[in-house]
């Protein structure tokens, strides 16, 4: 089926310019909307432009504040359809929520699922997204979600910054096998692949909690340049530990490919004053003042993962 031609980019608040840099790739105008705050809170959205019959994309990450970026998206993709849009395409690049896709307790909700089944019933014909945290569960997803992955990306800057001869890259845990091996199969290229990866045990009561973590194969460490990839660095609990866990195995050094940078400031500070040597991320939470002033972070623009992948 031809990919449909689209007429407008609409921003989300979180996401201004992702999608002003976007539609610039795509020779797109950036759709005109009004957004009203209110003192308790609320808002109220307007769409400024005639969509009746148009294909249009929302560019709309929904990292924090999350409740507020989700329910914006709602409501531009209701407006958009309501105003008659034939197609609307919703690029996330941050999917806050996804790492609850599963029931990990009796008595939990699935709430991936439920922003999905959302996104469906209000008119949303596509999603695309970026390293969604379990690729797998978008196979059972209400609408159509397209995950694509920024790691091949960020491995390309990584050649430019480590060797590969004299590197290992690690999957802090199980869970990450699947992006360790695609981060490491662009970053090693023809020569040999060095990759193993890390057990955790999470307190299922207690949020961001690890009790113990071990490495699957610790010989390859020692006296090699680690590469740690993960997709969300939230608490920054996992990285650090298994930054740790490297430099007490023998590592050299020790950096870090990190797809979304969801951390708060406290979070930030806490990375930089780390061992980490470098971290390679990108901007699709938006480009946070403390990680573009930093020195030892470098940010790939999402902008440019999205285009390469999107029609």
């Amino acid at each position: 089926m031809r990919a449909p031609t689209y007429n407008f980019v609409f921003a989300g608040t979180a996401s201004p310019d992702i999608a002003k840099r976007l539609a610039g790739k795509l020779r797109l105008p950036l759709g005109k909307t009004e957004l009203t705050r209110f003192v308790n809170s609320e808002f109220r959205l307007r769409i400024r432009e005639n969509v009746a019959g148009k294909n249009c994309i929302i560019v709309a990450s929904t990292g924090a504040p999350v409740h507020e970026n989700i329910m914006e998206l709602f409501l531009l993709v209701d407006t958009l359809r309501k105003g008659g849009a034939k197609e609307i395409l919703a690029v996330i690049p941050y999917f806050g929520y996804s790492r609850q896709h599963a029931r990990f307790r009796d008595g939990e909700s699935v709430s991936s699922d439920v922003i999905l089944r959302t996104l469906r019933l209000l008119g949303a014909k596509t999603v695309i997204t970026c390293d969604f945290h379990n690729a797998k569960h978008l196979e059972t997803a209400p609408l159509h979600v397209r995950n694509i992955s920024a790691l091949p990306f960020l491995a390309n800057e990584f050649r430019r910054i480590v060797k590969a001869d004299g590197a290992v890259v690690v999957s802090p845990d199980e869970g990450g096998i699947t992006r360790g091996k695609l981060f490491a199969s662009h970053f090693f290229g023809k020569k040999k692949t060095q990759f193993t990866f890390f057990r955790k045990k999470r307190d299922l009561h207690r949020a961001h909690r690890i009790t113990h973590t071990t490495c699957e194969n610790e010989k390859l460490l020692k006296g090699q340049s680690v590469i740690v990839v993960d997709d969300i660095c939230t608490s920054g609990n996992t990285l650090l530990s298994a930054v740790t866990l490297c430099l007490k195995k023998g590592a050299k050094d020790v950096y870090a490919a990190i797809t979304h940078p969801d951390m708060d400031k406290a979070v930030i500070r806490r990375v930089m004053r780390s061992p980490i040597k470098r971290i390679v991320t990108t901007n699709s939470i938006g480009q946070k003042d403390n990680i573009k002033q930093s020195k030892k972070i470098k940010t790939v623009d999402i902008a440019d993962v999205l285009d390469s992948s999107l029609f």
